[in-house]
């Protein structure tokens, strides 16, 4: 059998939960963003490697011209399409920032929040006093009715 716990503890660990699989995401997103840089640095320095094995030929011919025209072009219309994926991807990380900044708000609310058995007794409070208010009589204040007041019970 469980031991009790209050609901609130159980909220604190939920949230706690929350807030890991968040930072999960988010290292997830960081790296999608990361493969897709190197799938860039890939494609240039496959691009640069293509070209200058091409121009290490001692002659080239118009069909040679016009194969790395249509090459470059491949190039750029993949490289446009990857930085539009990094893009995205960085889009869904700020989103995904959003949402883990507010998980760890509700969690630092929550571990503010005094839980039954850990009493905080509020500033200018002590244990076991009460003050009514400025203005209100108490006897704690030395305060005494006057005598015309007073019930008799004679």
């Amino acid at each position: 059998m469980q031991p009790f716990r209050f609901r609130l503890e159980r909220v604190f660990d939920w949230q706690q939960t929350v807030c890991r699989l968040e930072e999960e995401k988010m290292r997830l997103c960081r790296f999608a963003i990361a493969e897709t840089e190197e799938k860039l640095a890939q494609l240039k320095a496959g691009s640069l490697a293509t070209e200058h094995e091409l121009f290490k030929r001692p002659t080239l011919t118009a069909a040679d011209l016009k194969a790395l025209a249509e090459f470059r072009l491949k190039v750029i219309k993949q490289g446009r399409a990857l930085a539009a994926e990094k893009q995205a991807r960085i889009q869904a990380l700020e989103k995904q920032t959003e949402k883990l900044q507010a998980e760890r708000h509700r969690l630092r609310l929550i571990e503010k929040t005094p839980r039954a058995g850990s009493r905080r007794l509020h500033p200018g409070r002590q244990s076991g006093t009460r003050n009514p208010g400025p203005g209100v009589p108490s006897l704690e204040m030395g305060f005494e009715f006057p005598a015309s007041t007073r019930l008799r019970f004679d």
